[in-house]
C-alpha cells in the first residue's frame, strides 16, 4: 500500500494514511491508524511496519514577509 485518503467519520476531515515499511521483512501484525485531528481509529490493516497519518485539511503556514538574508 502506498497511501490511502480516508475521511474521518467523527470530525469529517480528510486524512492521508501511509504505510512505512521496514528495510527487512518481519511477521505482519495488525496495526491501527488514528485520525490526527480527533484521535479516533480510521484505518486498520496488517503490516510489518507502521502507519503515518497526515491531515490534508491543515493550512500550511507560509511566511510571506520572510526575507533572505535575514537583516
Amino acid at each position: 500500500m502506498d497511501f490511502k485518503i480516508i475521511k474521518c467519520k467523527h470530525c469529517h476531515t480528510k486524512q492521508e494514511v501511509r504505510e512505512v515499511k521496514l528495510l527487512f521483512p518481519e511477521k505482519k501484525v495488525i496495526e491501527t491508524a488514528y485520525c490526527s485531528n480527533c484521535s479516533i481509529k480510521i484505518f486498520e490493516n496488517r503490516t510489518d511496519g507502521w502507519f503515518t497519518v497526515t491531515n490534508l485539511e491543515v493550512k500550511k503556514l507560509v511566511d510571506e514577509k520572510c526575507e533572505y538574508p535575514m537583516p
